[in-house]
Formats: C-alpha cells, structure tokens, sequence
C-alpha cells in the first residue's frame, strides 16, 4: 500500500481495506462488488475489496457506491474497525446472496484487532 515515503498522507477507503484484508490473513474472496461504481476499484484492491462488501464491512452509501479511492474519513475508519472487531467477518448463507457473493463462508479466520 505505500513505500513510506509518504507517510502523513490521506488513505483511501480501498487502502484501509486492504490493510484489514491483510491483517485478517488475506482470505479468499468469492462474489464481485455489485456497486455503481465498482470499475473504480484498483485492481490492487479488488480481493480485498470484493472481501470487504461480501463480509459485511463496506456496504456502500445510499446509491449503493463504496467510493474505493475516496479517502476514509475517522468515521468511516473507525466504522471498519468496529464491524471487524464485532463479528461481521463471519457471514451466513442469507447474507452472501444479499451481497451478491458466490460463495458462503468466505471467512473463516477472524479478524485480529
């Protein structure tokens, strides 16, 4: 995600995201991203991404947009943190296809937070 070398900058949604994928062991991830503006995401980001929206941690704004480069604000940040420390890796059959993932139980190792 960065060098370094620019360490005080702003992080973008899809930045943080991948930093939780990665912490969480980087699980596989099985569904697309049904979002407006999914051919946004970079293509970096999208495992983790895809992850993110089918886990339950992204779930996009009223238009159902999950605004990978925008840049996560506190709020959004801490949002992510509370919904992995909470539980929300650990998805059912219901929520999978309400997510528009292929796949149940994509995640199995929760997140370490």
């Amino acid at each position: 995600i960065s060098d370094g070398e620019d360490a005080v900058s702003p992080i973008t949604r899809e930045q943080f995201v991948t930093m939780l994928w990665r912490l969480s062991g980087c699980p596989e991830a099985s569904g697309t991203v049904a979002a407006p503006d999914a051919a946004e995401i970079s293509g970096w980001a999208t495992e983790a991404m895809t992850w993110a929206v089918c886990a339950g941690l992204v779930e996009g704004d009223e238009t159902g947009a999950v605004a990978p480069s925008a840049y996560a604000s506190r709020a959004a940040a801490a949002a992510l943190v509370m919904r992995c420390a909470d539980g929300a890796l650990s998805i059912t059959k219901a929520d999978s296809s309400a997510r528009n993932c292929s796949k149940t139980g994509i995640l199995t190792t929760a997140c370490c937070i």
